[in-house]
């Protein structure tokens, strides 16, 4: 099966920020399978709006997520970087309220940063290298190197 993340950024006079979501306990970012017939990018893009009520555009492959259940075929996801075609829908968010408990914008060095300390909301852990590769790209807007990680049981992660 595949699926999508979108990443969705924003920039404002505290720095850039990423909007979390949070399914049950932990906080992620947008995320969803892909139906048949939709591409991995339009999926992110139509999830962003179903799950957030907000229209993003992405700027950058952030990386895949790579996962393999027994019986099955492998679980394909692509994680995107968005950010929002309209700088000011970022407060006019609604929530899909049956998949979505809530959303927040988070400052991402202040949520990176108090990741490392242990504490802080409390973030899925298959999210945190994709909010390490936005702050890399947001910084430096260049080019990664291949990096591959195996996550044991949860598959291998790819980062670009």
């Amino acid at each position: 099966m595949a699926g999508a993340t979108s990443v969705i950024t924003r920039k404002t006079n505290n720095g850039f920020e990423v909007l979390m979501v949070r399914e049950k306990r932990a906080w992620k970012c947008v995320t969803g399978n892909i139906p048949r017939g939709e591409t991995i990018l339009q999926g992110a893009l139509r999830e962003s709006e179903e799950e957030v009520s907000l229209k993003v555009e992405p700027f950058a492959l952030l990386g895949l997520y790579n996962k393999t259940r027994a019986g099955r075929t492998n679980d394909i996801h692509l994680v995107f970087a968005t950010r929002l075609l309209n700088a000011t829908d970022g407060d006019k968010i609604v929530i899909q309220e049956d998949e979505i408990i809530e959303a927040k914008w988070c400052i991402l060095d202040e949520l990176l940063k108090s990741q490392s300390r242990g504490s802080g909301m409390s973030v899925d852990a298959r999210t945190l290298p994709w909010l390490r590769s936005l702050k890399c790209h947001l910084e430096t807007n260049a080019g990664f190197k291949i990096v591959t990680r195996n996550m044991g049981k949860s598959g291998t992660m790819i980062m670009a």
